[in-house]
């Protein structure tokens, strides 16, 4: 968005340049880690995922437990993973988790995803079982 004076302004506060009051720096957005995790986590989403969701690409194998190999994950921006399962008979994909900063993949590390992930897992959230997990899910519209 431009001011009047040709300058970019912050559309929340219609300030021009930096917006002191929420950081909003209009020109240099996209080259933020938020912005770029939400470009990817939004394609991986409505595009590469859906287009082959049984892709072996997905696969984790035994990482985190063999009890746990109907979960996929998509690996984007180097240490970042999205964890979901699917159902191709009636074509339903529900997305379970997406790590954040302070998960980020880091083999061995307390915090790594895998291992945050294994644990929720274990205490059931989300459940393991399919109808426990399609309960509490929302249809979403793509388009």
């Amino acid at each position: 968005m431009k001011s009047r004076l040709g300058r970019e302004a912050c559309p929340y506060h219609r300030r021009k340049g930096a917006c002191r009051e929420c950081q909003y720096q209009w020109s240099t957005y996209r080259k933020k880690a938020p912005s770029k995790i939400l470009a990817a986590t939004e394609k991986l989403t409505k595009e590469v995922i859906p287009a082959d969701p049984a892709s072996s690409v997905f696969d984790l194998g035994n990482t985190i437990g063999p009890e746990h190999r109907t979960w996929k994950r998509a690996k984007f921006l180097q240490q970042s993973r999205l964890f979901f399962r699917h159902d191709m008979k009636s074509r339903i994909i529900i997305y379970g988790r997406v790590n954040n900063e302070n998960t980020k993949r880091a083999y061995g590390s307390k915090t790594d995803t895998y291992r945050v992930f294994q644990k929720r897992l274990a205490a059931g959230d989300p459940p393991s079982d399919w109808n426990d997990l399609i309960k509490p899910a929302a249809p979403v519209d793509l388009q």
